[in-house]
């Protein structure tokens, strides 16, 4: 049975974006996302919040845009997949962190507080996710490697949109001459109601 290893997250920076570009010349964007729980405590009523912080890695195309575009504060929503490495710390000691490595993004409330947001989803193989029907993991061996080109979405074409218009109209003038209305000679004659109560004797007394 396939496995599923999926993370969706909807929240705000708490730091600016980390940008970095490895030896191999990967950039890589490193960013921690709170996001908060809400509930309302039953013994006192009052409202109460949980915060919980998410460490996301973005690669290639994806870290360049989240380095110029984010900040802290910013909202964001993001897709990507749990992983958990190893590293040597300053201190020489061997440690394990769990991060998301994104997948998809999405800048919420406009980039830089002043242009419009993005419309989809910006994933790293360039696809956008509207449409996708599953979920699959890279290999091992282009873990991290991704592309740096991503397909832009494009409005379709507005000349299209008005032929395929134009033609549908053309198709259904020949019905609208059928349905025209049936000549005199055609019409069916209209039923002759009986009158039941004709027959009734007037001077029934009452």
């Amino acid at each position: 049975m396939a496995s599923v290893n999926k993370v969706i997250l909807v929240g705000n920076l708490g730091r600016d974006p980390e940008v970095r570009s490895t030896p191999d010349g990967f950039n890589v964007a490193n960013v921690s996302i709170a996001t908060t729980f809400s509930w309302r405590d039953k013994n006192t009523g009052e409202r109460r919040d949980e915060t919980e912080w998410h460490r996301v890695v973005f690669y290639n195309r994806q870290a360049e845009v989240v380095g110029q575009y984010l900040k802290k504060g910013s909202q964001i929503y993001v897709e990507g997949r749990l992983r958990t490495r190893k590293y040597t710390g300053q201190d020489g000691i061997e440690r394990y962190t769990t991060e998301i490595v994104a997948d998809a993004m999405q800048m919420l409330g406009g980039r830089n507080g002043g242009d419009a947001p993005m419309a989809e989803p910006m994933t790293r193989a360039g696809a956008s996710t509207q449409g996708a029907g599953q979920y699959s993991t890279p290999s091992s061996g282009a873990r991290d490697s991704f592309g740096d080109e991503f397909a832009s979405s494009s409005p379709a074409p507005q000349a299209g949109r008005q032929a395929t218009a134009h033609v549908s109209r053309q198709s259904a003038t020949p019905m609208q001459q059928t349905r025209t209305a049936p000549s005199q000679a055609e019409r069916p004659a209209a039923p002759q109601t009986s009158e039941p109560f004709n027959d009734m004797d007037d001077d029934v007394p009452f």
